[in-house]
């Protein structure tokens, strides 16, 4: 899988305004972390960081979204890099991460960084029985 440099990213967005390089980033990182590219998503970030006129990731926003895709394509490294970088784990990442890309893997990179699985929903529902009697066909294992 090839990867993109930041001198890549840096010609690719030049020309483009702040928000659109934001935008522009925030899709190439949604990218990298449904492909499982690591390498990539790092370099991006990386390179979203260091400029200046473009406003970093929101935690709770793109970083969130980032975790959604990554837990849902099942990709674990990924997930744990997110998890590292200060991602959080709410019911769409759980909810995610239990219907499309369960893996135990996932599961114990969310337990490792201190998810507690008697979490609750917004509606005051726990999270992981709320995504059992959602989900119940998308969770069956062969």
């Amino acid at each position: 899988m090839p990867t993109t440099t930041n001198d890549d990213l840096a010609r690719e967005f030049e020309d483009d305004s702040a928000e659109q390089v934001h935008q522009d980033l925030y899709n190439v990182s949604i990218k990298a972390c449904r492909d499982g590219d690591l390498e990539s998503l790092q370099q991006i970030l990386t390179r979203w960081r260091s400029d200046e006129s473009v406003p970093d990731p929101r935690v709770e926003e793109e970083l969130g979204w980032m975790l959604v895709h990554a837990a849902e394509c099942g990709h674990v490294r990924i997930v744990r890099y997110l998890l590292d970088e200060g991602a959080l784990i709410d019911s769409e990442v759980v909810r995610s991460a239990a219907t499309r890309g369960s893996r135990p893997e996932i599961w114990q990179a969310f337990i490792d960084a201190g998810w507690d699985i008697n979490s609750l929903t917004e509606d005051g529902v726990p999270v992981l029985r709320f995504v059992i009697f959602q989900h119940k066909p998308l969770l069956l294992v062969d």
